[in-house]
């Protein structure tokens, strides 16, 4: 008798293989943030609208304090008619003075579930130093939003934190942030 695969669950189905030696399979695929969304309800935004006050200033400030990782999987930025550019920085050192608690919005309207983490917004956020420079977000400046995402994401364990900065400064920013929370492997 040839080799077969069941299903598991006592129902007696076999799967199907392809001459190619593939298993055929009708699928619906859908990203890990919104099947996280719909599970477990723990999928966020959080928006700042902001002016650094000059240059190189630190202006968000996101921290993991959850015991599940954060992924940060993707961004919107927008000025609207001076460019500027965003640095990146994880894991900056000491205590973030000088700034405005903001709240991520869950993306599941039917749930309670708050992000738990330190989220704050600045117009020059104090009592940061060091981190490691991870990219440079360009902003043309043109009115248009810059929207995108990193292959991977960006995972953010619990104490970890990354910092934004403007390059210039001065100029008023709309920064979304989109994130959600998954188990430890």
């Amino acid at each position: 008798m040839p080799e077969m695969i069941r299903d598991g669950t006592g129902s007696g189905y076999l799967a199907s293989v392809t001459e190619q030696n593939r298993l055929a399979v009708t699928a619906i695929t859908e990203d890990e943030n919104k099947d996280i969304n719909e599970r477990t309800r723990k999928s966020y935004l959080l928006y700042i609208d902001i002016t650094p006050t000059g240059a190189l200033d630190n202006f968000m400030y996101i921290k993991n304090t959850n015991t599940d990782n954060m992924f940060i999987n993707w961004y919107r930025i927008w000025t609207a008619s001076s460019a500027d550019a965003i640095d990146l920085y994880r894991n900056m050192t000491g205590t973030p003075g000088n700034t405005t608690s903001v709240t991520p919005v869950n993306m599941n309207f039917g749930s309670n579930n708050t992000a738990t983490g330190e989220f704050y917004e600045s117009v020059d956020m104090s009592g940061l130093s060091g981190g490691t420079f991870v990219d440079r977000l360009r902003i043309s400046g043109d009115g248009k939003d810059v929207v995108d995402g990193y292959p991977g994401d960006i995972i953010l364990p619990q104490g970890s934190n990354i910092v934004l900065q403007a390059l210039t400064g001065a100029i008023p920013l709309e920064v979304t942030v989109s994130f959600y929370y998954k188990e430890v492997a």
